[in-house]
């Protein structure tokens, strides 16, 4: 009984309402969302590949730290800059920035707390900097004298590094019409790319160029043809002339054509937000394959000396055992698609070119008896004993 009188107390109007009103306290989910946080188990890997170390920009850094903070001064100078050159008013500018703040916060993955005025500020002092930074660049003439970036060369890349982040980004659809409203005498090209870091990959991986992907039947078997098979049937590495990063192709002469990689300082930050962006955002998988097949051709510092020797890695750290690590520590996290993995097309034209036993013999007999002059010398000092020997037996049973 005390059981039943409990139950007819609650009131179900009074928990309608209040679940009602949880509901409308909800923020709306973005819709078209480009912009994401990097996942943990990929931060983990390297946090600063994946932090700004300079300059943040858009919300998910914004005022993270007293570095960050420093660089606040430069994007004000950036806009005082950028207003003089241009025929549009500072409020033009912020009423266009209003215009778009719904669809603006769209675009991250994740609800941002900024209120409407800081938010519309941030996003204008940010792609103002943008802009600036990126005409300076291309143009030179623009850099005045004392210029707190341009005239010093390494801050120059550091600031790149961080413009190419994933969390550091800015929807490209904004920079695209602050740009136009400037009247600027500078002219452009318009581009699809949902931000900076995804222009990069475009650039890297258009698919008119990229290869295509297909079923692989296994990582193992990968891993066998590009590390100790091909080695044995004497594949021979190439530098491509193709100016697609990867473009790798390998012929019927049992040659590996590998267009060339600069490796610096600046290559894992790259390629690490270019391979969270694909893992967030894109259906293609162009740098996480590119980074799987390098990863097996550079197995060992030894892999890595021969790959220079034949000019298809530039390498700008400082030792060979540093680039095989590194593309080591590329692939973790990662994984390889058996339904659509870029070079299936590569890795059976290396498969059938290495059943061939004369292709392995070959390759045998080079490394074995022709692995330096001396040893050519010696094999070719061998043969010709062997046939005056012979000629000297037949001349013996003619004489008989």
């Amino acid at each position: 009984m005390e059981n039943g009188e409990h139950h007819q107390s609650v009131d179900i109007d009074r928990l309608a309402d209040t679940l009602r009103g949880k509901f409308r306290s909800l923020h709306r989910l973005p819709q078209k969302c480009c912009i994401y946080r990097v996942p943990q188990q990929i931060r983990g890997l390297n946090p600063k590949a994946h932090t700004p170390q300079l300059v943040s920009i858009g919300p998910f850094h914004h005022g993270d730290s007293e570095e960050l903070r420093a660089t606040e001064e430069i994007k004000i100078r950036y806009l005082e800059y950028f207003l003089q050159r241009t025929e549009v008013s500072i409020e033009t500018f912020l009423a266009d920035v209003k215009n778009k703040e719904e669809q603006l916060r769209d675009c991250y993955a994740e609800t941002i707390r900024l209120e409407n005025e800081d938010f519309i500020t941030m996003v204008l002092e940010d792609a103002v900097f943008l802009i600036e930074f990126l005409l300076r660049y291309s143009f030179p003439n623009l850099v005045s004298t004392g210029d707190p970036i341009f005239t010093k060369s390494r801050l120059i890349s550091n600031m790149w590094l961080d413009i190419w982040l994933l969390e550091n980004q800015l929807p490209l659809f904004i920079l695209d019409d602050l740009f136009n409203l400037a009247k600027t005498a500078v002219n452009h090209d318009s581009y699809n790319g949902v931000s900076l870091l995804s222009l990069t990959h475009s650039v890297f991986s258009h698919p008119s160029h990229g290869p295509a992907g297909r079923r692989i039947k296994s990582e193992l078997k990968l891993r066998i043809y590009l590390q100790q098979r091909s080695s044995q049937a004497g594949v021979k590495f190439q530098l491509g002339s193709s100016a697609n990063l990867f473009d790798i192709t390998f012929n019927a002469k049992g040659i590996l054509e590998i267009p060339l990689l600069r490796i610096s300082e600046t290559t894992e930050i790259l390629f690490r937000n270019l391979q969270a962006f694909e893992k967030l955002h894109c259906g293609t998988r162009y740098i996480n394959d590119y980074v799987v097949i390098v990863n097996y051709l550079v197995n060992t510092a030894r892999d890595v000396d021969l790959l220079a020797q034949n000019r298809v890695i530039e390498n700008w750290l400082w030792n060979n055992e540093a680039v095989s690590t590194l593309f080591h520590n590329l692939v973790q996290e990662t994984s390889l698609s058996a339904k659509n993995f870029q070079y299936t097309d590569l890795v059976e034209d290396m498969k059938a070119y290495c059943r061939y036993r004369w292709h392995r013999w070959k390759a045998m007999l080079r490394q074995d008896y022709f692995n330096s002059p001396w040893a050519s010398i010696s094999v070719i000092v061998a043969v010709i004993l062997l046939l005056l020997t012979l000629i000297q037996s037949v001349c013996s049973i003619i004489g008989l």
